[in-house]
């Protein structure tokens, strides 16, 4: 194999090596799609490198089948496979037919993603845990470092890499939309409006009346809150001095007097 760098835990993916495009090679509806590993930043992602002609890949084909039905519901998981020298013996899609439903969908990397070099893990399989940054965060040669199944094994140390994924959301307690789950605010905070409704837009206007158009508390001049004030007669001022009275007919502003006979005229 030829190794031209070397990757080990606690390494970040390059940017060069993030922004590389891969051919699916199954199952056959995913092979006009591709693969990068810039597209799935965010997620955590388990890379299993297999060779065709290798015995001890083939035989752990149904780990990676059992693992990819265990996370294939949870979007923040992805289980990929590598798979190089097609055709000595198995083809990809033998390949990929040979555990109980498919494994995983199948890379055609024609060993590029081998040839970065894995710091000296030995032969394939090898799988490699990514977390949701793109480091490294474990490398394990299943041929060599451990016995049958590495399905609960993988499982462990996924659960692990998905307990440490931010989730974003609204970390203010007293907003109506609080998620007790997220561990990073990302500013979606909203409040309740006067009508109760959460992020609504409502509010209250000058009259203190919900959703209102501040008309219920204007003055006869239409001021709002104002403390003009109409007089019987008609007269809007805030001068008590000037309002109207009533004549002795009882018409307000009238002018009928009193006479000295008390004979009202």
């Amino acid at each position: 194999f030829s190794q031209i760098f070397a990757y080990d835990i606690g390494d970040t993916i390059s940017d060069e090596h993030q922004a590389l495009e891969f051919s699916y090679c199954y199952p056959s509806d995913s092979t006009s799609s591709t693969f990068s590993f810039s597209k799935h930043k965010g997620k955590v992602i388990l890379l299993d490198m297999s060779t065709s002609w290798w015995a001890s890949c083939f035989s752990k084909l149904q780990d990676g089948d059992d693992l990819f039905q265990y996370y294939q519901d949870n979007n923040n998981v992805l289980v990929i496979h590598s798979l190089d020298d097609h055709n000595q013996p198995y083809s990809c899609a033998q390949w990929g037919n040979q555990a109980e439903v498919g494994i995983p969908p199948i890379l055609d990397t024609q060993k590029q993603i081998w040839d970065w070099g894995w710091a000296g893990y030995g032969a394939p399989p090898i799988i490699v845990f990514i977390n949701h940054n793109l480091e490294i965060f474990n490398i394990i040669n299943v041929h060599t470092e451990l016995n049958g199944s590495w399905t609960n094994f993988a499982i462990n140390i996924i659960d692990n890499m998905l307990s440490n994924i931010p989730i974003e959301g609204c970390t203010d307690v007293s907003a109506c939309n609080y998620n007790s789950d997220a561990t990073d605010d990302d500013g979606s905070c909203l409040q309740n409006d006067c009508t109760g409704a959460c992020g609504g837009s409502a509010v209250e206007d000058e009259c203190g009346v919900c959703d209102g158009d501040s008309s219920t508390c204007k003055d006869c001049n239409g001021v709002v809150n104002g403390d003009n004030v109409e007089d019987n007669c008609g007269t809007c001022d805030n001068d008590s001095s000037n309002d109207c009275v009533q004549d002795c007919t009882g018409t307000w502003g009238g002018n009928a007097t009193q006479e000295e006979c008390n004979a009202c005229s």
